[in-house]
């Protein structure tokens, strides 16, 4: 097995338009969390490709609204 490094950078971010009497910073590491999701062949549940885009931040709990069953083609 061939092993994979990835640097991530950690974005240093300070607001410059804050009327406060103190600096504060934030760090964050831009990444992107993927799911995975394992389907349960007895109860005929089977998935050719599914792609979910979510344009916004949600819970994990909005994302099980977005999963579907989808047909091959020539079960449609």
């Amino acid at each position: 097995m061939q092993e994979f490094f990835f640097f991530i950078p950690r974005l240093s971010l300070t607001p410059s338009d804050v009327m406060i009497p103190f600096k504060f910073q934030r760090r964050q590491v831009p990444i992107a969390v993927s799911f995975a999701m394992t389907i349960n062949k007895s109860q005929g549940q089977s998935l050719k490709k599914v792609e979910i885009y979510l344009q916004v931040m949600c819970f994990h709990t909005v994302s099980y609204m977005c999963q579907y069953q989808e047909l091959p083609p020539e079960m449609d």
